[in-house]
């Protein structure tokens, strides 16, 4: 009865991993909450564009500056959208040319050509790093809309630096974030995948819970030959 309970409950998890993923999904370049297979473009929602956010180093000392550089690339058709550079909140933009400061960060409204590229640069002092800090991390948003801090951004990235003196991790520097329309995991494909692993595990409990019921059958008394 136990081995049957274990397969039971795993069934149950592969089908709430089907219905419950896609809308807890939060990956660069993967429609979030709700979403369905990948569709194609919308008016709304550019494709072909990634981004990318770095200051050049590993490291960030508490007491100094910082050079962000945010580069978006566009390969799809032209397209007007909003970068939001965010920091810490022990951290102060200092200055960002056409960019417009607020309490959520410096906004840039930005135009990109077919196959064009346009670059931000933002200079930020970092003060007193608060105790159980271990990187400085920034953040770089791109929207279709108004920034607000309910909005959700279409793709986003990171730079990552560590503190020297601090424990815990090395600097980790993200790769590009990128927008799709037809590629890339949607989040019924993440779902899927999850589903699959899933599966795999039923599958196994099950072929372990008849080699065990075998076994027994043949330890049993009414299984021993005959004298």
């Amino acid at each position: 009865m136990g081995v049957v309970r274990v397969v039971r409950r795993v069934a149950v998890l592969a089908v709430a991993a089907g219905v419950l993923l896609p809308a807890g999904v939060a990956v660069a370049g993967v429609p979030a909450a709700g979403a369905g297979p990948a569709a194609a473009a919308r008016p709304d929602r550019p494709t072909g564009l990634s981004v990318t956010l770095s200051d050049g180093t590993g490291q960030v000392r508490p007491d100094s500056e910082v050079t962000y550089r945010a580069t978006l690339t566009n390969t799809g058709p032209k397209t007007t959208v909003r970068l939001l550079l965010s920091v810490p909140g022990y951290a102060v933009i200092r200055a960002a040319r056409e960019a417009r400061v607020t309490g959520l960060g410096a906004v840039w409204t930005v135009t990109v050509a077919p196959g064009g590229r346009v670059t931000r640069t933002a200079r930020v002092r970092v003060g007193a790093v608060p105790a159980g800090q271990e990187r400085v991390i920034g953040l770089l948003g791109v929207y279709t809309g108004t920034v607000t801090a309910a909005a959700v951004p279409l793709i986003r990235t990171a730079d990552s630096d560590a503190i020297p003196g601090v424990a815990g991790g090395t600097a980790a520097a993200a790769g590009p974030a990128t927008s799709r329309g037809g590629g890339g995991l949607s989040g019924w494909a993440v779902a899927g995948i999850a589903v699959g692993v899933v599966m795999t595990l039923v599958v196994a409990v099950s072929l372990v819970a008849r080699r065990t019921v075998w076994r027994r059958s043949q330890t049993s008394p009414d299984a021993r030959p005959l004298r």
